[in-house]
């Protein structure tokens, strides 16, 4: 029987958007701030944003790619969980078939 070692790791996710998701992520944006925050007070998400397709211009709206978050879990399937019930996962903005999960070890960060 497999048991849990309760040992958590730091999980860096990349969510790149659907093609022409901008619409729908701007749509429920809301709702995935307040949904996600009660995540990131307990220390789940350390860490989150929206990627970019290139340095933004002044004046000019952000050209977003993405999602890119960082957890605090046991298990990919934990992190997972966390994302299928976001709402940018259950309203299609997230391209579900290039999510990527991967082991982080921060080599070093520069506190805010």
């Amino acid at each position: 029987m497999a048991t849990s070692s309760n040992t958590k790791y730091e999980w860096i996710v990349i969510l790149p958007d659907e093609d022409g998701a901008l619409d729908r992520r701007m749509k429920v944006r809301p709702d995935h701030f307040n949904n996600i925050q009660p995540r990131v007070e307990e220390g789940f998400w350390l860490m989150g944003g929206g990627f970019l397709e290139d340095v933004p211009k002044e004046g000019q709206p952000l050209k977003l790619k993405g999602s890119v978050m960082l957890a605090w879990a046991e298990s990919r399937d934990q992190v997972m969980k966390a994302i299928e019930e976001d709402v940018y996962f259950k309203n299609d903005v997230w391209d579900k078939s290039k999510i990527q999960i991967y082991p982080f070890k921060s080599a070093f960060r520069k506190p805010a």
